[in-house]
């Protein structure tokens, strides 16, 4: 299971959020990923969500908007999800 991890993580910026992997992250953006919400969350909602302060500081610096809208719930944000969450890390950051 570590290893089908690992090369899911490698491909998609959403898992590597959702981990906190910030270098995993800058790796992926800077290859051209996509951090837009595509079927879901976006990689900076993940990140919010899961309390990942690291990821979320790295997908700031690479240019994600902070007001960014996923599909599953349009009018949420980022923001919406680590106050509901309670990372106060995150909070600050957004």
């Amino acid at each position: 299971t570590g290893a089908l991890l690992r090369r899911i993580k490698a491909a998609r910026p959403e898992l590597a959020a959702l981990l906190g992997d910030a270098r995993r992250i800058r790796r992926l953006l800077s290859r051209g990923a996509d951090p837009a919400p595509t079927a879901g969350w976006s990689p900076l909602h993940l990140a919010a969500w899961g309390g990942q302060a690291r990821a979320v500081r790295a997908l700031l610096a690479a240019g994600v908007p902070v007001d960014l809208h996923g599909p599953i719930a349009a009018d949420c944000t980022a923001l919406h999800l680590a106050v509901l969450e309670a990372h106060g890390a995150v909070v600050d950051l957004l």
